[in-house]
């Protein structure tokens, strides 16, 4: 099913869902279906936010109203914040996520962090669609006031996720090439190339995709530095059971592709002392810092 099929069927259910529940605020498709351009493929599923405005039911009353509404049996699953239960709609696999619009707008109103589960859900909620609403409903200023501070928000992270990567490499070059420690060299190797990318992203305004489409052409292309940050990663993949000294040779290859000419945010304050790499100086350098 093309893209605008499978958003046709989720608009149809949500109107149901906003009929059948009139405790429901707005309902919202999510994922990759809502901000990807191309179509939909065979694994893909839809997935669709439920917005409630008073507190949820307990699964088994939850389940019961949404078996006599729609006249299929679901099984219900209490996560922390939401329910959550699949439903088939003309031979498509939903996933559904039920929780309260305070849940939304409390976390829309954090702090801007690197955890992971954070940029996914915030780069979600950028791209939420709204399918159905009533009049008035809380949850369109929220998607609308996190759109407006996207570029702010992301740009000024950047900084932060630097100084997170710089501590990253620093740290693996400390414990690998200085203490000799592999296993921990290579844990704080894999971080600092997944906070670099995170880095490509942030510096054009932008939040990470979910984890597992930040280096895929779909939704990395639209950075000005893909094509030389893919193949840099390629060349450092290729790499990858040279010894560290190499690969991280290799990683300043990434980060010049990232990074550009450092003149620009945030690599502008580093432009003359790049000091995470200090500990490789002494032996490499103009191998590096050429």
């Amino acid at each position: 099913m093309n893209k605008e099929a499978a958003i046709a069927v989720a608009t149809e259910l949500a109107q149901q869902v906003l009929a059948a529940f009139p405790e429901v605020s707005a309902v919202c498709l999510g994922g990759s279906i809502a901000y990807a351009a191309e179509a939909t493929d065979s694994f893909s599923d839809l997935d669709i936010f439920v917005y409630w405005q008073s507190k949820l039911c307990v699964p088994d009353v939850f389940a019961a109203r949404w078996s006599a509404a729609f006249g299929t049996r679901t099984s219900v699953r209490r996560r922390e914040y939401f329910l959550e239960h699949r439903h088939l709609a003309r031979g498509l696999d939903i996933d559904l996520k039920h929780m309260t619009v305070h849940r939304v707008w409390r976390f829309a109103n954090q702090e801007p962090n690197l955890d992971e589960l954070y940029l996914e859900k915030i780069h979600s909620l950028y791209h939420y669609l709204v399918l159905a609403e009533v009049p008035g409903s809380a949850v369109r200023r929220i998607i609308d006031r996190t759109r407006a501070r996207m570029t702010t928000d992301a740009i000024g992270m950047a900084g932060y996720a630097l100084e997170t990567y710089g501590k990253q490499v620093y740290s693996a070059i400390k414990q690998g090439v200085l203490r000799q420690e592999p296993m921990a060299a290579d844990d704080c190797f894999d971080t600092a190339l997944h906070t670099l990318v995170h880095i490509a992203y942030l510096q054009n305004g932008q939040w990470p995709p979910p984890y597992k489409w930040r280096l895929t052409a779909s939704r990395a292309g639209c950075l000005p530095e893909w094509n030389a940050i893919r193949d840099a990663v390629a060349e450092l993949r290729h790499g990858h059971d040279e010894p560290l000294v190499e690969r991280l040779i290799t990683l300043r290859n990434v980060e010049r592709a990232v990074a550009g000419s450092y003149h620009c945010h945030p690599w502008s304050a580093f432009t003359e002392d790049h000091w995470w790499w200090a500990g490789l100086r002494p032996l490499l350098g103009n191998r590096v810092f050429v």
